[in-house]
């Protein structure tokens, strides 16, 4: 085992190593879901246990479990379920994807530095973290709501080693950068890279010019965690100017939307009806004017005969 590896950390996984004299273990979780192993022949599948199963639950009685070989199915609770090759793939589909642990070696000192979240749980005796952290000289710290990825990134910029940083991130990533961001506050870190970020992805894609509720709230979300006002107001006119009432809800329905603060989308839904109110004012006020028994045209004699 590696000498820098401290005696009390877990077997070595996926490691990523930022100092390697670091003295802090981040502990992160890849989901690979694409790694579910696609069905084989009926006849090649493995034999499928009750637990895995998600039948409707029967009154207790005896239940007699026959072999595969003897039966032209599987029973389970009573119930005869034919074992066929569409059975066998949405049983494994159903299965939780594999989890894999991603390991990150990093120095507490440059997290500290770049993160205030950071330094008010390890920079002082205040948190548990930093009481352990002082005492043992070294700390595991489990993330398992952070993507990976992201923080491989985050953590190559404020550890020094820009030829690791990509120039160009996809609106997926830069999406998941901006949640990491803000959520350990690491704005002025990574000030230049995200202003790198946002004006190659605007150059290379461009911007939505109409409404789709996926790439506009990740560049609403992204534009007001890296403080770019004119952009949020851009995309903020859109999403008030073809958005309607089930806008909240198409916001629980994307990736980003549970990191947008409440308070924007009710500003773009409060400014939504402002608009339409005034818009509906406008209209009655024509009509009651025109309306009424009154020639209102000045120039009616300049079209007379």
């Amino acid at each position: 085992m590696d000498a820098s590896w401290h005696r009390t950390w877990p077997e070595m996984a996926e490691l990523h190593v930022f100092d390697p004299e670091g003295d802090v273990l981040l502990i992160l979780e890849r989901y690979q879901e694409d790694d579910l192993e696609e069905p084989g022949p009926p006849e090649a599948a493995p034999p499928l246990s009750a637990d895995i199963l998600d039948w409707p639950e029967h009154e207790p009685g005896p239940v007699r479990y026959e072999s595969q070989a003897e039966t032209a199915g599987i029973e389970v609770d009573g119930l005869t379920k034919p074992e066929s090759s569409a059975f066998t793939f949405l049983t494994r589909r159903e299965s939780k994807p594999r989890v894999e642990k991603v390991q990150l070696q990093a120095s507490s000192k440059h997290l500290i530095l770049a993160s205030p979240t950071f330094r008010t749980s390890l920079g002082s005796g205040t948190y548990p973290e930093g009481r352990t952290l002082q005492v043992e000289g070294n700390l595991v710290i489990p993330l398992p709501d952070e993507d990976p990825d992201a923080m491989i990134i985050l953590l190559n910029i404020i550890h020094g080693p820009s030829s690791k940083v990509p120039r160009r991130v996809d609106l997926n990533m830069l999406s998941k950068l901006a949640i990491a961001v803000n959520h350990r506050h690491m704005h002025e870190a990574v000030g230049i890279w995200s202003d790198t970020w946002i004006e190659n992805l605007k150059r290379d894609e461009g911007l939505p010019s109409s409404y789709t509720p996926d790439a506009l709230l990740s560049w609403l979300f992204i534009f007001w965690v890296f403080r770019k006002a004119d952009d949020f107001r851009n995309v903020s006119a859109i999403l008030e100017r073809e958005s309607d009432s089930s806008l909240e809800m198409e916001v629980d329905t994307v990736y980003i939307g549970p990191y947008i603060p409440v308070s924007i989308i009710r500003n773009i839904q409060e400014n939504r009806i402002d608009v339409i109110e005034s818009m509906i004012a406008v209209i009655h006020d024509l009509i009651t004017k025109y309306s009424g028994p009154n020639i209102l045209c000045d120039h009616g004699n300049e079209f007379s005969w």
